[in-house]
């Protein structure tokens, strides 16, 4: 028939030619990690012909005799051809749309069971296009139609309660509607023969579509109703004993249709399998740990049974409580709960069972809901790894999309410097949890934080090690043990070994990341000093571009190299910069200087090539604080706790030293507290913390997740949409670094703050409103864009700024032991950003930004009323305004 109906042919073709493209211009990454689940490895060329062409080709031909066969007056016995067409090319847009489109292409079905779009009462009559479609094009509209209302959560298009309709298909229905099944104690029915195993899996799929309507109408006294927005739903609804009463009989009806099954639906083998050899990770031999792969001499009653494990779950998971009217014991409460429980994991194991049998291909499509359902119902990561490969598998080895589904799990499971750049996308690769398996949204935050804590302790000795063994020799050490705690990483085996290596990795960075800045201040000439200082700003920013597209560009490797090689490149370029440190990095002249060494800090001027011009500044510059020194005799030592700052390196000890040879007193971190500088301390302390508490590592870290959430669900959209965050932050970085200087402090902090708090009450209120969906709307594009607004202006505010003022409002002798605090605050609100936005993510799509809006505003009051300019003024002007407040 195919070869003689020249519509029919082109829209098979087209189907075919599609599906050929998908399956030849598949993920070869993909295709190559699942090759262990088949007998043969996945080898896919397309040669020379171009099956998207084709298959584009052929669906506008389709179209083109669709549209003349609806125009026409064509004979009946062609109207089921008409039908036919229609069916395959619903199938055609199907197999790769995103979810969220489905429905558009099933929107004339009303009209197929005597009703209208809009949902109006079925007709007593059989429409009379329903008199020239097959059975078999009827079900595939049917399962479709069931599909989209299930992905979408929206009620069925066909009408399922005109009864002429579902028995003029086969289905032997009583007038009361509900399903008869044989009993060999009953004559058959006189609506037609028995059911059949082909009618029998029919017969399912209009239970299915009874249970998707019962449970997207909810308490909703007509089923439309909760498709309404929330605040636009009627205000009454079915009582509860109702519902349970509808619940109950759906779960008669669903029971009646299983135990009238014949032999054919009974499974013929049951196979152990261990699940570390579906997915290798380290497991006990324990009955949790095995499943059993489950087999059926016909592939249709396995994909069948499938479905309705998949329906149980679905009935289960929403069944209506009990009025609390009714009396009740906790313990009878919590026992029914874990009943529920037990029989839906259950269910899910038999879902996987069945697809670890291997279903031939022409099936495998029907196995992606019940895979995606009984996801939900697993807690631990063996078994979910073992799920997203069945998904996987299922799209490898037919072309029917099903990321969008493994997405939707990994969001539900709560699955999101240059390491800064790397770790956001390291931890959503499927090769990293494929290691690691999928683990909560707390762990998630631990592991993505580990690395700060330890940064906010060694911060506070790094001074010390620098004074002691030098500047280059410090940023040295601190980068070598960067580099091998990113080594450490590169090669972890279990999950412990790779937060090890975060955690020392953050102690050589909070050594030498403060030591770098302070060298870069030492060296440099006052005119020079505010762009150079800020220059490692610059660097991080670049980091971020590396560390993003690294990721990106190791994505398509096909074992944990993927994961593993941007830690391997990490832990080489720290080693590499820690041996140039200590090999050509010219010691600070500063540094010599309060080591009493004056000879080698001329010869380390001369070797910086400084100029006799600004080595009178630097001199002018030291007597001023030798002057401050000696009016407040409480100096600091030289310590470099505090980055972007020249003045707390450069103390009256440095000066008694070079006369006398003895030390002076050193300030403590308590000093800091006394009253005549208390006020200052406790400003820098709040805005460096407030610094990080405004979201800016929540986006860095989780940016990939972050974008997945707004709608970009492949994995190489969302590595791309980070990496140009990171673009974005690093070309803001360059005006921000030149200008430094020329912007006030106060301005600059306060209308960034402005900025910062519109962006995320934006995206927020977005989220809160549910204006915000995957693949329709301009709401995600707001949320795209605003996240590169908030990114931008952040690096052109608060990145510069709060560090700058932090040290700037403090007295020469407190200015190292108050910067000291103020950076450990923002490690700290920086480790607890890191560890609660993936919780407040999991939890709420809004709450981490109002979070994050509510900080930045908040910290936008405080500046507006003790925050005084700095900008333009000499360290005894600033020190005489904070006099006045103190």
């Amino acid at each position: 028939m195919v070869a003689t109906r020249p519509m029919l042919r082109a829209a098979a073709c087209a189907l075919a030619a599609k599906h050929l493209h998908r399956m030849c211009q598949g993920d070869s990454t993909r295709i190559s990690q699942l090759a262990h689940l088949r007998n043969s490895p996945l080898q896919w060329t397309s040669g020379a012909i171009d099956w998207k062409y084709e298959a584009v080709r052929l669906y506008n031909q389709a179209i083109h005799h669709l549209k003349e066969a609806i125009a026409l007056e064509i004979p009946d016995d062609r109207r089921e051809e008409m039908f036919a067409v229609v069916a395959i090319l619903c199938m055609y847009e199907l197999i790769d749309a995103p979810s969220t489109e489905w429905r558009a292409h099933l929107s004339a079905l009303p009209f197929l069971s005597g009703g209208t779009p809009d949902g109006s009462s079925p007709t007593s009559t059989l429409p009379y296009s329903l008199l020239h479609i097959s059975r078999s094009v009827f079900w595939s509209l049917v399962r479709q139609d069931c599909l989209s209302a299930f992905v979408n959560e929206t009620q069925t298009r066909l009408n399922l309660s005109n009864l002429l309709l579902w028995r003029n298909f086969g289905l032997t229905i009583s007038s009361y509607g509900h399903l008869l099944s044989p009993s060999p104690h009953v004559p058959p029915p006189p609506h037609g023969p028995w059911l059949d195993e082909d009618t029998l899996s029919n017969a399912l799929i209009w239970i299915i579509g009874k249970i998707i309507n019962f449970i997207t109408s909810g308490d909703g006294i007509n089923p439309g109703d909760f498709e309404s927005p929330p605040g636009q739903r009627p205000c009454f609804g079915t009582p509860q004993e109702d519902l349970l009463e509808r619940w109950k009989r759906l779960d008669f009806e669903l029971r009646a249709w299983h135990d009238s099954l014949p032999s054919s639906f009974t499974p013929c083998a049951r196979t152990r399998l261990h699940l570390s050899k579906l997915a290798p990770m380290p497991l006990p031999s324990t009955n949790t740990n095995t499943i059993d792969a489950i087999i059926f001499t016909v592939p249709m009653c396995a994909v069948t049974i499938q479905t309705y494990h998949m329906a149980q779950i679905l009935l289960l998971t929403n069944m209506p409580q009990e009025s609390t009217a009714i009396r009740s014991t906790v313990t009878a409460r919590l026992r029914s709960y874990r009943r529920i429980e037990e029989s839906v994991v259950r269910h899910a194991r038999e879902v996987c069972g069945i697809s670890l049998a291997g279903l031939p291909d022409a099936i495998l499509s029907h196995t992606v809901q019940p895979l995606f359902v009984a996801g939900q119902c697993f807690e631990g990561t063996a078994e979910r790894g073992l799920v997203v490969e069945l998904l996987r598998r299922v799209e490898c080895d037919t072309g029917w999309a099903t990321e969008y589904r493994v997405q939707d799990l990994r969001r539900q499971w709560a699955e999101e410097g240059m390491d800064t750049g790397i770790i956001g996308s390291v931890v959503v690769m499927d090769q990293f949890t494929h290691k690691f398996g999928s683990f909560s949204s707390i762990v998630h935050g631990l592991v993505v934080s580990s690395i700060l804590i330890p940064a906010a302790f060694s911060s506070f000795f790094g001074g010390k090690l620098a004074d002691w063994v030098g500047r280059p020799r410090g940023i040295s050490i601190g980068a070598l043990i960067f580099g091998i705690g990113a080594a450490i990483e590169a090669g972890a085996v279990h999950l412990a070994m790779f937060i090890v290596g975060r955690v020392v990795e953050g102690l050589g960075e909070g050594l030498y990341l403060g030591t770098l800045v302070v060298y870069i201040c030492e060296i440099s000439p006052p005119k020079q000093r505010g762009p150079l200082t800020t220059g490692p700003q610059l660097l991080i920013t670049m980091g971020l571009v590396v560390g993003f597209f690294t990721c990106y560009g190791c994505e398509k490797l096909p074992s944990s190299m993927a994961w593993r090689t941007p830690f391997t490149v990490l832990a080489c370029i720290s080693i590499l910069f820690s041996a140039a440190a200590f090999l050509w990095l010219a010691e600070s002249p500063r540094w010599l200087t309060l080591h009493n060494r004056p000879d080698d800090a001329t010869r380390a001027w001369d070797h910086l090539q400084v100029s006799a011009t600004d080595r009178e500044d630097l001199v002018e510059e030291e007597e001023y604080i030798h002057e401050e020194a000696i009016t407040h005799p409480l100096a600091p030592t030289g310590s470099i706790l505090a980055p972007n700052t020249l003045d707390q390196v450069v103390s009256r000890h440095s000066h008694r030293s070079r006369s006398t040879g003895k030390k002076g007193h050193e300030a403590t971190l308590f000093d800091a507290f006394k009253p005549d500088v208390r006020s200052r301390t406790l400003l820098g302390l709040f805005l460096m913390g407030m610094q990080q508490m405004a979201g800016i590592d929540g986006v860095l870290y989780y940016a990939p997740l972050l974008f997945e959430q707004a709608g970009m669900t492949s994995d190489t959209a969302s590595f791309l949409a980070s990496g140009v965050s990171g673009l974005v932050i690093f070309a803001v970085t360059i005006p921000a670094l030149i200008y430094a200087d020329s912007w006030g402090r106060r301005a600059n902090v306060i209308l960034g703050g402005i900025g910062l708090t519109t962006m995320m009450f934006l995206i927020g209120s977005l989220y809160a409103a549910d204006a915000v969906h995957q693949s329709t709307g301009a709401g995600r594009w707001v949320v795209i864009v605003s996240i590169y607004l908030f990114a931008a202006i952040y690096s052109v505010s608060w990145a510069v700024s709060c560090k700058v003022y932090a040290a700037e409002i403090q007295p020469q002798r407190t200015r190292a032991s108050a910067t000291c605090l103020a950076h450990g605050s923002n490690w700290v609100a920086n480790f607890l950003i890191a560890l609660i936005t993936p919780v407040l993510l999991s939890r709420s799509s809004c709450a981490a930004y109002f979070l994050f809006g509510g900080c930045t505003a908040l910290t936008v009051g405080v500046c507006m009323v003790w925050m005084p300019e700095t900008r333009g003024r000499s360290l005894e002007e600033v020190e005489r305004c904070f006099a006045k407040g103190d």
